[in-house]
């Protein structure tokens, strides 16, 4: 029985003619080279998972600097608040003692 097949080159070669060793070696050329390709377009894949978590990690922690610069721009703006009153009131009695000086100093002279 004679089986006839294409190697990678497109010639047809019989298996009982002399040139089965070459019709192999070009068959396992061809499924070393899939391989290869396939083990390229795996760490391909892989690289590009890779830089996509990358960049997720990185947006997350931009996320997390912007709600830590918040929380620290409503904290300053808090204190401000809490102190405002009394920043006022003290800015109240100092003016009131310097027109109190400059009043009954007029009135001794």
């Amino acid at each position: 029985m004679t089986t006839s097949f294409v190697n990678q080159t497109g010639t047809t070669a019989d298996s009982t003619s002399s040139n089965w060793l070459t019709t192999t070696l070009d068959t396992l050329k061809f499924g070393v080279s899939t391989w290869s390709d396939a083990q390229k377009r795996q760490a391909e894949a892989d690289t590009a998972a890779a830089a996509l978590k990358l960049e997720n990690l990185k947006l997350a922690a931009l996320k997390q600097q912007a709600v830590n610069t918040t929380a620290t721009s409503s904290s300053l703006s808090t204190t401000i608040k809490s102190y405002g009153t009394t920043i006022a009131i003290t800015g109240v009695v100092v003016a009131l003692g310097i027109a109190t000086y400059f009043y009954f100093k007029k009135k001794k002279a």
